[in-house]
Parts: structure tokens; C-alpha cells; sequence
């Protein structure tokens, strides 16, 4: 899993660290019952579950009506979103 899902997209240019799989929800809150939405390289995967700052905006991630979405935490612009 090399790859980033949202890599290339204008707000997230490179990415940083390996691929990591992104749960939802968040695997330290539902264990097993959780389910891999993304593929994310570390950088990113680390901004969106601590709320960092990360390329310049403050990432966040929803699972809405079986879409993945990436939004700015504070200006909420869609940033990527797929169907799972």
C-alpha cells in the first residue's frame, strides 16, 4: 500500500510516509467493528485523527450516505470525496 487515495489533488500535492489504511469509525473506538475507508500516506493519516495543521489546512474526514469525505476543518471545502 504505497499509494495515497487524495495524492494529487491541489490541496495535498506530495505525500509524506508510506500508505497506512484509515478506519472508520476510528479503530480505538469501535475495534474490529471498524472498516478501512482510505488509503492515506502517514502525513495526512496523522493530521486527520490529531488535528494538525498538515499542508497548510487542518484536515477532517466523515463517512456520510457510504461517501468518504476530506474536509478543511476550518473553512469545511470539500477537499476529496469517494463512494465506498
Amino acid at each position: 500500500m504505497n499509494r495515497c487515495d487524495p495524492a494529487g489533488i491541489p490541496e495535498h500535492p506530495e505525500c509524506f510516509g508510506g500508505g497506512t489504511s484509515q478506519h472508520w469509525p476510528k479503530r480505538s473506538h469501535a475495534g474490529k467493528a471498524s472498516v478501512i475507508v482510505a488509503r492515506l500516506c502517514w502525513g495526512l493519516h496523522d493530521a486527520i485523527d490529531n488535528g494538525f495543521r498538515y499542508q497548510g489546512r487542518r484536515w477532517a474526514n466523515s463517512v456520510t450516505d457510504g461517501v468518504y469525505t476530506i474536509t478543511d476543518r476550518e473553512t469545511g471545502d470539500v477537499l476529496y470525496e469517494r463512494a465506498l
